[in-house]
This record gives structure tokens, C-alpha cells and sequence, in this order.
């Protein structure tokens, strides 16, 4: 009893921020082993897919492309056709990196000439912040396709479901041990320009934190279906994943501190944008993707 009440009392005492963080990653866990064990790989796509458009949309908000609305909406036909060829056809994305630089350049021209033939006159053009537009545009249209492309390609497979929830297991766990090991015994920063709350201890309880949550998504499986994914795949991504994972959060840390953004959005209270939960997914899933192979 004294235990029960005890629990009780911690919940209480949890910051709002807090139990809005654990209100939602509880939501987010129940959408993601609805979607891989009950609806099919068909549901999860979708979800994948609202996913995508959503980090586009904080992309461009956070990229100040949305001022550019040729190029806003353009990005979300972009993620919308990405991910429905990687789905059939699987990742292959050299084609929409390509097409990218082409519509972009071609939509900012259309745009340009659009404005000469209402006013009359050749508008000013900056061209020094043309060019970041259209490098920002590219460059974040790879960046969503990174984090939520591969994830329909890699449901689909046999046992996609299974390597699929090991893999966001081992990210996310690792993502959580990293933020109460650094809350409680960080000292040393990480990186402190990109992240100051990210500590070195932080980062290395995270890594154990991947390790072990990896294998404890595999064990559950296999307890229940008596057959997943390898050991030996699972090992290997809670191996490699981590330090990607790391990398992929200071990336979007990066892209944040050059938009002078705290965070990517206010989809998710309490946690920011959708790209604030999911960024460490970006050169983790591809991993996934090809070592499966």
C-alpha cells in the first residue's frame, strides 16, 4: 500500500511538461504496435506517411520556406511521391533527388516570371538567399524522406513488423535513458552549442539504454511468436544505432540553431514538433534498411 501510494504521489509531483511527454509516448506507442500488428503494413505507411508531410510542414516553417509558397507546397508532393514509390518500389531515391533540384529551380523561375507579368517590371532577386532556398528545399526533402521514407519499405518485408519495432525500440529507449541519466548525474556537454542539455554521460547511458532495449523488444517477440527477426540483426542494430541516433538529433539541433528555433513545432505537447521526437530515426533507418537486406 505504502509503495502504491507512493507512485501516486511521484505522478503527482511530475512537472505538466513531464506528464505531457509520458501522456504522449504512451499515445505514440499505441498507434505504433496498432499499426504494425493489427491494421498491416498498409496502416503503417499511412501513418508514415502523415508523419512525413507533418515534419515537411515544421521543415519549411523552421527553413522560412514557407514563406515561398511554390516552394512549400511543392515539398509536400515531394513527400507524398516519395514515399509512395519507395512503398511499391522500394527506397530507391536518386530520381527524386534529382527531380528535388529540377522542380525547385523550375517552380522558383514559374514564380519569378508570375510576378513579372503582374507588375510589369523583373522583380528583385536576391540570389545568394535563391540559392539557400533551393539548397534548404533539397536538403530537406532528403531529410524527411530519411526519418519516415524507409519505414514502409521496411514493414513490408517478412517480419518487417517485428525489425521494425525493434528498431524503434532501441532508439527510442535510448533516447529516454539519455535524458534521465543526463538529467541526474550529466556533467560533461556533449556538444554544448548544439545542445546544451545533451551531457557525454547522458550519451553513454543511452547507448546501454539501445543495447538493452533492443534485445528486450527481440526477447518479448520471440516469447510470443516464438519466431522473429535474428539475434544477430538485433545485436547489430543496437550496436550500430545508437551513435547514429546521436547524430541524427544533433543534425536537427543543427538545422534548429541555424533557424533560430527552440523547436521544430508544437504538434506534440510537451515533447515540440513531430522532427523533435523522431530525428534520431534519420541515419538510423536506412541502416536498418539495408542491413535486412
Amino acid at each position: 500500500m505504502g509503495e502504491r501510494m507512493g507512485m501516486i504521489q511521484a505522478v503527482r509531483d511530475m512537472s505538466p511538461e513531464l506528464k505531457n511527454r509520458w501522456i504522449f509516448a504512451g499515445l505514440a506507442v499505441a498507434v505504433c504496435l496498432l499499426s504494425l500488428f493489427v491494421f498491416g503494413p498498409g496502416s503503417t505507411f499511412l501513418v508514415a506517411l502523415f508523419c512525413g508531410l507533418q515534419g515537411w510542414r515544421e521543415y519549411a516553417r523552421m527553413m522560412n520556406l514557407a514563406r515561398k509558397p511554390s516552394l512549400h507546397y511543392l515539398g509536400y508532393f515531394f513527400v507524398l511521391g516519395m514515399f509512395v514509390h519507395a512503398f511499391t518500389n522500394g527506397p530507391q531515391t536518386l530520381v527524386w533527388i534529382w527531380a528535388a533540384w529540377a522542380g525547385a529551380f523550375l517552380s522558383l523561375f514559374l514564380e519569378n516570371l508570375a510576378e513579372r507579368r503582374r507588375t510589369g517590371l523583373d522583380p528583385e532577386i536576391d540570389v545568394a538567399q535563391t540559392w539557400t532556398d533551393l539548397c534548404r528545399f533539397v536538403l530537406g526533402i532528403v531529410y524527411i524522406f530519411l526519418i519516415f521514407g524507409f519505414i514502409g519499405p521496411i514493414v513490408y518485408r517478412v517480419k518487417g513488423e517485428h525489425l521494425m519495432l525493434i528498431s524503434l525500440t532501441t532508439v527510442f529507449m535510448g533516447d529516454s535513458v539519455a535524458y534521465f541519466v543526463g538529467h541526474k548525474w550529466g556533467r560533461r556537454k556533449l556538444w554544448r552549442a548544439l545542445s546544451p542539455g545533451k551531457t557525454i554521460e547522458g550519451a553513454m547511458g543511452g547507448y546501454v539504454g539501445s543495447i538493452l532495449g533492443g534485445i528486450l523488444a527481440w526477447a518479448i517477440l520471440y516469447a510470443l511468436t516464438g519466431r522473429t527477426i535474428s539475434f544477430s540483426l538485433t545485436l547489430a542494430i543496437g550496436i550500430l544505432a545508437p551513435p547514429l541516433a546521436q547524430a541524427g538529433d544533433l543534425l536537427e539541433s543543427l538545422m534548429k540553431r541555424a533557424a533560430g528555433r527552440k523547436d521544430s513545432g508544437t504538434f506534440l505537447p510537451g515533447h515540440g514538433g513531430i522532427l523533435d521526437r523522431t530525428d534520431g530515426l534519420a541515419f538510423v533507418l536506412p541502416l536498418v534498411y539495408f542491413l535486412a537486406q
